[in-house]
């Protein structure tokens, strides 16, 4: 039985064809992130019509078998610094697994990365898992790996995540938009993130600025995705010396998914990094109508400083994660 493989128009998609995607990425997720909170159906709908911006464009491929939908991939085109580059994911239902269908999606996805100018494909892949194997037999290179660590919040007080604020250092929190007199500064405080560990991958952080923050701002507001920032101020200058950031999305209300946590290299030393993750917690588990159940984060392996900060607050390995590279046309010659 052949795969047949089709574009999908997410503005296509009918409440049928939402509840059989469904079904199909939440199969997937079982077997694949087994710790993961279960997957909502509103998760599956804002996955398949991600919303194109200015600084990202998504393209989607269906696949069926026997006229049954057996797998999705979605294609991910970055602008600014990564406009070379192109990001992969792929959803198989484990029961259609070695059957070609994986093969079949990134054999039309691989002319379509090609058409927009991107040289070079990645692709998160949990370790030791299915998609692991793949990019591997398709010569792909492992060339960064994370930890993801996750925190169950059992409804205890938001005592536990009291500490003292570092001399010289207060914090200062927000939701959504940064506050127009600290812009600038948040835009300079967060390219410290710019020294955090990645390998050899070929994808570059963004380079942030007032511009782009705003346009983030309202990307996410648009996505109905709540944004919360804790940062350390020195209060000498006045300047941003650390931050943190956490999401929650409305598909899954109740799970916050870390964003950058960093500190200014001239301000180390000073346990900013655990001050500002510890306020966030304290304020996210003090908010009634958030119920926070869950909190997830990555860090990258070779970051033994914060996989340590995060242990200390009550993390917890859940499993490792890769980001797998290959040359666009390197995969096209191994499809055949």
């Amino acid at each position: 039985m052949s795969v047949e493989v089709s574009v999908l128009d997410p503005a296509a998609l009918t409440e049928e064809d939402v509840d059989r995607y469904h079904a199909l990425v939440t199969s997937a997720a079982a077997v694949d992130r087994p710790e993961n909170p279960p997957l909502t159906r509103a998760w599956t709908h804002s996955w398949l019509t991600t919303p194109d911006t200015a600084d990202r464009t998504t393209l989607y491929w269906s696949a069926r078998l026997g006229g049954s939908i057996a797998g999705v991939g979605k294609l991910v085109l970055p602008g600014h610094e990564n406009g070379r580059s192109a990001e992969v994911d792929l959803r198989v239902g484990p029961e259609q697994r070695r059957r070609g269908v994986a093969r079949a999606l990134l054999a039309a996805m691989a002319p379509a990365a090609q058409e927009h100018d991107r040289v070079t494909l990645f692709s998160w892949i949990v370790a030791d898992a299915p998609p692991a194997f793949l990019a591997e037999r398709l010569g792909a290179e492992i060339v960064h790996t994370n930890h993801l660590q996750v925190l169950r919040l059992d409804g205890g007080g938001a005592d536990r995540w009291r500490t003292p604020e570092p001399a010289g250092y207060r914090s200062v929190r927000w939701i959504g938009h940064v506050p127009d007199d600290l812009l600038e500064l948040f835009a300079t405080a967060k390219k410290a993130i710019q020294d955090a560990p990645l390998g050899g991958t070929a994808t570059q952080i963004p380079v942030w600025t007032p511009e782009r923050i705003r346009a983030a701002e309202r990307d996410l507001a648009a996505r109905g995705v709540e944004r919360r920032v804790v940062v350390a101020v020195h209060e000498a200058t006045g300047e941003i010396a650390g931050l943190t950031e956490l999401q929650f999305h409305p598909e899954r209300p109740r799970v916050g998914i870390q964003q950058d946590t960093s500190v200014r290299r001239e301000h180390r030393g000073h346990g900013l990094g655990r001050f500002v993750k510890a306020e966030m917690l304290g304020w996210v588990t003090a908010t009634r109508d958030l119920r926070p159940e869950l909190v997830m984060t990555t860090t990258a392996t070779q970051n033994a400083h914060m996989r340590r900060i995060n242990e200390e607050l009550g993390f917890e390995l859940a499993r490792r994660i890769q980001l797998a590279e290959i040359k666009t046309d390197a995969l096209r010659a191994a499809l055949g």
